[in-house]
């Protein structure tokens, strides 16, 4: 259930990225022509990226996630009962699976 989680948190993190990018690309003129080639191939949707591009996200996710549990949240579920609003194991939604 957790890979769920930093599946979603690293196609935010790559949402993220492409909407920084693209602000740096139209601010930033000293950018290289060939980095922002390089970059333009990435502004894909996450699911379009390939597992190694993918994979870069993840790290990012993990961290957030490291981060949240390290502020003490912790899952609500138990082996019989996941909670769909679990932080960890959820979808968002109020209701018990």
């Amino acid at each position: 259930m957790e890979n769920n989680l930093i599946e979603k948190l690293a196609a935010i993190e790559h949402e993220q990225w492409v909407e920084w990018s693209k602000s740096l690309v139209a601010t930033e003129k000293r950018l290289s022509m060939n980095r922002i080639e390089r970059w333009k191939k990435l502004w894909v949707p996450y699911a379009e990226l390939t597992e190694e591009q993918k994979e870069q996200d993840r790290v990012y996710a993990r961290k957030v996630l490291e981060a949240i549990k390290m502020e003490g949240v912790e899952c609500c579920c138990t082996p019989e009962r996941k909670h769909n609003h679990c932080l960890i194991h959820g979808t968002g939604r109020e209701s018990v699976v």
